[in-house]
């Protein structure tokens, strides 16, 4: 039942990086909107 372990821990930790700087990219552009909007 070897079926490419490599790819499954490679799948998590995409979706983790994704799922911790998505957020973190979104508010970084909010603020630096919010700057440049004043």
């Amino acid at each position: 039942m070897r079926t490419k372990p490599a790819f499954s821990l490679t799948a998590w930790l995409t979706l983790l990086v994704v799922c911790t700087v998505l957020p973190l990219l979104l508010l970084a552009g909010a603020a630096l909107f919010q700057i440049s909007q004043t």
